[in-house]
């Protein structure tokens, strides 16, 4: 505060923001000082040096979403009074709200909707599906399948979900024990793809276990560096060109022995690895959460509100769906 009231400084600031768009609470994000930034700052200026600009005009979205939105955004007790104002032409369809007794009905009605926009020829990744968190999203995607639409979730996923990266954690553990079977399957399917069950019969699975076993035992046998060689190089392989296994193969080149290597593997499925976020977009539908969407686009979006809009007075949820 000296700095602003120091005639001889010359201080300046210069704050850009929207108190209607912070929805980062879990953050510590807050809309205080663009609530209140006259009391706070402006007391240090007089009024030929404290400025307030509103940028309002919208160019991005149809005036029937910028109606919507502004009468969301007036049930917020706490804001600056604002309106945005539309400047597009008019072409867009109006935004509907529909209600549900139930969240699975509200599941079946979107999939449904959805069904009804691909036969009327909409390009399924025009299409996007917004919920307030991941197990709605979930929930979505498993519904969608019942309606063979495919669907491609933007979301963080556990590093551990990954199937390359538990192929990768599943051959250490084979390694460990040659004598345990699942592993040693586990790797296969990696190896396969998850097609190993529709690649081979019982018999052929059971024979290709036992010839994996001896190959391990083998690999055992095996000077300390040129089994730490080996097992990155198969790692490597099993990541194949997927982003998170990638990345997960990287950090265990960092170690040069087979015990450092292992030591980490142990240390990531113990403490629940992390979350990344693919880079390979797949066509269908897009499944992300409302935080995750902010600033992004698509024709036709259905948002989920049962997490987000309760009914109850919200300022954060009221903002997270403005």
């Amino acid at each position: 505060t000296d700095a602003f009231s120091d005639p001889e400084i010359h201080t300046t600031l210069m704050a850009v923001g929207d108190d209607s768009q912070s929805i980062f609470s879990f953050r510590d994000a807050a809309p205080y000082y663009f609530l209140h930034f006259k009391e706070e700052f402006g007391v240090y200026a007089d009024e030929d040096h404290y400025h307030e600009i509103f940028m309002t005009n919208n160019y991005r979205c149809d005036p029937k979403i910028i109606e919507f939105a502004n009468n969301v955004n007036r049930r917020n007790l706490d804001r600056i009074e604002k309106d945005l104002i539309a400047k597009r032409p008019a072409n867009g369809k109006d935004v509907t709200v529909t209600a549900f007794d139930a969240k699975e009905d509200s599941y079946e009605w979107i999939a449904d909707e959805i069904d009804r926009l691909i036969r009327e020829g909409v390009n399924v990744d025009d299409i996007e599906i917004q919920a307030a968190t991941r197990r709605e999203l979930d929930e979505m995607s498993s519904k969608l399948a019942e309606h063979n639409v495919l669907c491609y979730n933007s979301c963080y996923q556990q590093m551990l979900d990954n199937d390359r990266v538990i192929g990768i954690c599943s051959l250490r553990k084979a390694i460990a024990q040659p004598s345990v079977t699942m592993p040693i399957i586990t790797v296969m399917n990696c190896e396969l793809d998850g097609e190993l069950l529709h690649t081979y019969s019982d018999e052929e699975i059971n024979a290709k276990v036992a010839e994996y076993t001896d190959r391990l035992c083998a690999f055992n046998m095996l000077p300390s560096a040129e089994k730490a060689k080996k097992f990155q190089q198969k790692a490597a392989e099993l990541a194949m060109d997927d982003p998170a296994a990638l990345d997960f193969v990287e950090r265990l080149d960092r170690f040069s022995s087979l015990k450092e290597k292992f030591d980490y593997i142990d240390e990531f499925i113990r403490f629940g690895g992390e979350e990344v976020k693919s880079t390979v977009r797949t066509s269908g539908v897009t499944l992300s959460t409302v935080h995750s969407s902010k600033g992004l686009e698509w024709k036709y979006v259905f948002v989920i509100t049962t997490k987000i809009y309760s009914g109850s007075h919200d300022d954060e949820r009221e903002r997270l769906l403005y």
